[in-house]
């Protein structure tokens, strides 16, 4: 008990000011450093599945896919937000 009692008088005594938090260098995105032509895997959850199931794309390919589906989602979520019907659109 005593030198649990020491260590927390110890850092409580302690100068809080004096410790700094040093972050690493900022780097590029890694979006950026990918090559559009490299094909690229990933697993992709199944619908009403535990089993998941591979899918392969360039990273290009994955990059328009993202951008697909988040101005998708963008559009549906505005048309719900102005009491507009929903859009039937699909997903390439």
């Amino acid at each position: 008990m005593a030198p649990i009692l020491a260590l927390a008088l110890a850092l409580m005594a302690s100068d809080v000011r004096s410790v700094t938090v040093q972050s690493p260098p900022p780097s590029a995105p890694a979006e950026a450093q990918a090559d559009p032509d490299k094909v690229v895997c990933r697993m992709k959850p199944i619908t009403g599945s535990r089993i998941t199931k591979r899918v392969c794309m360039t990273q290009a390919r994955w990059d328009a896919w993202s951008k697909q589906s988040d101005a998708y989602l963008y559009n549906l979520q505005r048309q719900a937000t102005l009491g507009m019907p929903h859009v039937q659109g699909q997903l390439n």
